[in-house]
């Protein structure tokens, strides 16, 4: 999960180092206020970033944990900067010391980076297994990329399989979807349709929406149940209302992108793209992004360049600046290859 970053931090006040460490203040009130500043930050307007560093900044420098990894995600995106390599590494710091798991799973990823001259691969492992010993979202699965694709009998493979063994004990659905989406793909595990599908049926059933995305999906294609094609409409119908776009447009990359024949389908991918793009708010970068993947899966480059094309011009320089993935694709596509991911 990689991580770039936009010119308004290049050009903006770098939080000092006396700012970490003050008395925190975690009142609902700021931490609503830190929340907001996250949204505004996401929409890329930069009159609103403005406004939304200074919130952070303070919040931050009163020692609100969910402030100071913010700061660090936004400021650690940017690797060309030494400056803001430096003031990324001390937000986190701060924030992990509070034992934000967030800040625990950005911070390894940052000092897991061996283009950082801060690289600490050791460090980095440690961080994460607290990350994940903590239920941080997405820390066990970063896990199990790290831990499980080789040597599954190494101590730290041992120790992350007993993790996600207790998180789908405790009924955890996220990590019930991606173990499994494992078992379907047998690149983390060795493949097993059945037992991927109960585990995807299991966290669906708990309304977990990409489950049941996904359990929509394993009964069309039948993988790991019989095809049952009137169920797996009736779900994706129901989910075309309920599932919200970023859910949507997630599951649609997934089927565009993955390296995994089992998991890759599209034409349902386009499809879905196709229908959420009919709506004006939806014309985003990001969402033209996908369909473009898609369309490169089927075998449409000619659209595919073209989308990408679009999506590019929506994107803005400051997106490209930290996501020239945009380019690296529109790229692949002229020359008549999908993406993979």
């Amino acid at each position: 999960m990689p991580w770039l970053l936009c010119a308004l931090i290049m050009s903006g006040a770098h939080a000092s180092g006396s700012d970490i460490g003050k008395a925190p203040i975690s009142t609902q009130e700021l931490v609503k206020k830190v929340q907001d500043a996250q949204e505004a930050w996401r929409t890329g307007d930069s009159a609103r970033q403005k406004q939304a560093m200074q919130v952070l900044q303070d919040a931050a420098g009163n020692g609100v944990a969910l402030a100071q990894s913010t700061l660090g995600w936004i400021y650690g995106r940017n690797t060309d900067s030494a400056a803001d390599r430096a003031v990324a590494l001390r937000w986190l710091e701060a924030a992990a010391a509070q034992g934000d798991g967030y800040a625990l799973v950005l911070l390894s990823s940052l000092l897991g980076d061996e283009a950082w001259p801060e690289y600490d691969a050791e460090r980095s492992g440690e961080l994460l297994f607290r990350a994940a010993e903590l239920r941080q979202p997405g820390a066990v699965a970063r896990l199990a990329r790290t831990h499980l694709q080789h040597d599954r009998q190494s101590p730290e493979a041992v120790r992350t399989r007993a993790l996600l063994d207790a998180e789908i004990g405790l009924q955890n659905v996220g990590v019930m979807l991606f173990v499994g989406l494992g078992y379907l793909e047998g690149e983390l595990f060795e493949r097993d349709a059945r037992r991927a599908f109960s585990l995807i049926e299991q966290a669906g059933e708990s309304n977990y929406l990409p489950a049941r995305l996904w359990m929509a999906q394993c009964l069309a294609r039948g993988l790991g149940a019989p095809v049952d094609s009137s169920r797996s409409e009736a779900i994706f119908e129901w989910m075309r209302d309920h599932a919200g776009v970023s859910n949507l447009n997630n599951f649609a990359w997934s089927l565009a992108v993955s390296r995994s024949q089992w998991l890759r389908d599209g034409e349902r991918a386009v499809r879905i793209m196709d229908e959420l793009l009919q709506h004006p708010e939806n014309r985003r970068a990001m969402y033209l992004d996908t369909l473009a993947a898609a369309y490169a899966e089927v075998g449409r480059f000619s659209d595919a360049a073209n989308t990408q094309q679009a999506a590019i011009e929506l994107a803005g320089t400051s997106e490209l600046a930290r996501n020239p993935s945009y380019l690296q694709r529109l790229a692949l596509y002229r020359s008549g290859k999908p993406y993979r991911e």
